[in-house]
């Protein structure tokens, strides 16, 4: 990781676009007759527990959100 930092190392991005390019060539390379269903399947699987993550932070959002609104509406009224 590059530890929070915006502008990365240029050596750490060459790294990490070239391991994406192997493993997507390996998936495809490996996939045979069906290479783009095994590339698709590969996204799929690695992307869905990133979607469960991202539907807990929207949850958490809203409450948040909500509790703020309270306090504020509570504030005005007393």
């Amino acid at each position: 990781t590059a530890g929070g930092k915006i502008d990365v190392p240029v050596i750490q991005r060459i790294f990490w676009a070239v391991i994406e390019g192997v493993v997507a060539g390996v998936l495809l390379f490996g996939g045979g007759v069906d290479a783009l269903g095994a590339l698709q399947a590969a996204a799929i699987c690695v992307g869905l527990p990133f979607t469960v993550i991202l539907l807990a932070m929207c949850l958490s959002l809203y409450l948040g959100l909500r509790h703020e609104l309270a306090g504020e509406r509570a504030a005005a009224a007393g």
